[in-house]
């Protein structure tokens, strides 16, 4: 978490033999991997999933405070207006780069709500994910049934 900051998760990698992560034993590693917390970059490097990153959220009490929280209301309260536009009759898209400049949440913090189903976790709702048939992290689908609790 600490090399990542407020950077995007597919922005951030760290090499397993480079300190202070050269005395991490190579079992945890596999272990952190095997459950979806970091993934493969490359030989011996590794970078957070979605899930890694709302789990650092928790262990670092980020999630807890006040200006975080702020934010993914922010957050989910724009994607909500997305939807709202047309009285909720389809799904409503919107460019990452147009949602944080309505926004002026940074596109990184943004990319990592998205990627991590942060809105789903935080707020337990159908949050909004990636268009598939885009490029990846860059359009963002909302949901005829955003904001809604799950089934």
């Amino acid at each position: 978490m600490s090399e990542l900051a407020a950077g995007a998760l597919d922005s951030v990698d760290v090499e397993v033999r480079r300190p202070p992560f050269d005395a991490i034993l190579r079992t945890t590693w596999r272990e952190l991997s095997e459950e979806g917390l970091i993934h493969a970059w490359a030989s011996e490097r590794y970078g957070l999933t979605g899930n890694g990153w709302l789990e650092g959220l928790r262990i670092t009490k980020r999630l807890d405070a006040p200006a975080f929280r702020q934010k993914m209301s922010q957050l989910a309260a724009s994607l909500k207006r997305h939807v709202d536009v047309d009285g909720r009759r389809e799904d409503a898209f919107v460019y990452l780069d147009s949602l944080a400049g309505e926004t002026s949440l940074s596109q990184d913090f943004i990319f990592n709500a998205i990627e991590s189903r942060l809105l789903d976790h935080e707020f337990n709702m159908r949050g909004a994910y990636w268009e598939s048939h885009h490029k990846p992290g860059t359009l963002i689908r909302v949901p005829l049934n955003f904001g809604m609790e799950p089934l």
